[in-house]
């Protein structure tokens, strides 16, 4: 009957190692059934022998060989996982093993000196375990292994550490039952020590997926802007090829308004040609043409909607920052600043940009609604402002925000690199 019950715990403890071990993996799918239950005979067959042949005690020191060396070999050849994983994977499945163990103990309170209660306890808590693993751990596993090799190795030391030190507490347990301090207190001092390291880890992986993220951002920004100027640029261009074609069908007009003594239709037939050429025609507020491109675009956009536009640039030809870089800043800032104030009757927007003292400075005012100020100062920066800080800051620059007395203020500070 002791042998019946100790083959049965091993059975269900192979079925909780190989479970956990392969939905860590994630190879746990009905392709692969076939093979993980060819493994977990082989591994069960072999304990059998073991244990018919020796000791069911010497069969549990010998788990190393038996079991878990075969089943990383078995990730690294069958499903060509990398050795480090698949010892993580197996190590995480061993530690799962012990509050298992532990909870089923609990069965000692309940039905002292009953082996057969402990076991039923046992195979509960196994399948509680692998639903629990499953549901709840495994996911949040993957998303942490293979970020780095660093990140890796931190969250493989902890199993590997418990891993052999619970085999040779286990194999040589008089260890435990002296006075040596540096036995007795080495597993929290590795708990200890690695619980610092994972979260420099962590802090050092979580700062490079936010880095990662705000450049994501910044060249989102970058080839939004440059597709809307292409598109300006295209359509002032078809504009311009329209009015070339039709050139001689204007001036036939203008002769025919003359010659019938129609001077002031004449005049006004020009005067709205002029308008429409100038609302097409790329005005000129540096030397650097994207910028004046950029500008144009929301020159134009403001006219329509019925804003008054200054735009003050002063910038040379060649500015030591990249013409998509500032045209990523200032599209970012007038889009946030425009929506701000396309609602509001007789508006206007003001925007500076120069260069002084190797600092290229923005500056953007427009009145706001008190909705706007009110949301400011109660809620702090919104999702548009956020995005601008993001490309400001990924320039090694910094962005103001301020809403006061009914006026909306934006200014960005960027050092030039020379």
């Amino acid at each position: 009957m002791l042998r019946m019950l100790v083959i049965f715990r091993f059975i269900m403890s192979l079925i909780l190692g190989v479970t956990c071990t392969m939905v860590y993996a994630k190879v746990l799918s009905k392709k692969n059934i076939p093979k993980i239950i060819g493994v977990g005979l082989f591994i069960l067959v072999l304990e059998i022998i073991i244990i018919e042949l020796t000791t069911p005690s010497i069969a549990l020191d010998l788990y190393p060989l038996h079991t878990h060396l075969i089943l990383i070999l078995f990730l690294v050849l069958i499903f060509k996982c990398k050795i480090a994983h698949s010892i993580l994977y197996v190590t995480l499945a061993y530690m799962n093993c012990f509050p298992v163990v532990y909870l089923s103990r609990l069965a000692g309170y309940i039905w002292p000196d009953s082996l057969l209660a402990e076991y039923l306890f046992y195979f509960v808590f196994v399948i509680l375990m692998i639903i629990c693993v499953n549901k709840y751990v495994a996911f949040y596993v993957s998303q942490l292994i293979g970020i780095s090799r660093k990140n890796d190795i931190a969250f493989l030391i902890i199993p590997v550490i418990f891993y052999f030190f619970n085999f040779f507490v286990n194999v040589w347990s008089d260890l435990l039952m002296g006075d040596n301090y540096h036995i007795l207190q080495f597993m929290p001092f590795v708990v200890c020590v690695v619980y610092l390291v994972v979260i420099r880890v962590i802090s050092g992986e979580m700062q490079n997926r936010i880095k990662a993220f705000e450049e994501q951002c910044y060249m989102e920004e970058a080839i939004s802007v440059i597709s809307k100027e292409m598109e300006g640029l295209q359509e002032s261009e078809n504009m311009s090829r329209i009015y070339r074609h039709d050139m001689r069908h204007h001036f036939a007009m203008i002769r025919d308004f003359i010659e019938n003594g129609n001077v002031e239709e004449a005049k006004i037939y020009i005067k709205e040609n002029i308008d429409v050429i100038a609302d097409n025609s790329l005005h000129r507020y540096c030397d650097v043409e994207i910028v004046n491109l950029v500008l144009s675009g929301y020159e134009k956009r403001g006219r329509n909607n019925g804003l008054h536009t200054v735009f003050d640039v002063d910038l040379p030809k060649n500015v030591a920052l990249k013409s998509t870089d500032i045209c990523a800043i200032l599209s970012a800032i007038l889009d946030n600043v425009f929506s701000k104030v396309e609602d509001l009757k007789d508006s206007f927007v003001k925007l500076k940009m120069s260069i002084f003292q190797d600092m290229f400075i923005i500056t953007v005012e427009a009145p706001c609604s008190s909705e706007v100020a009110l949301h400011y100062w109660s809620e702090g920066m919104s999702d548009e402002e956020r995005d601008i800080s993001i490309i400001v800051k990924n320039q090694g620059g910094e962005v103001y925000f301020a809403a006061k007395d009914e006026l909306y203020k934006v200014m960005a500070t960027i050092p030039l690199t020379v």
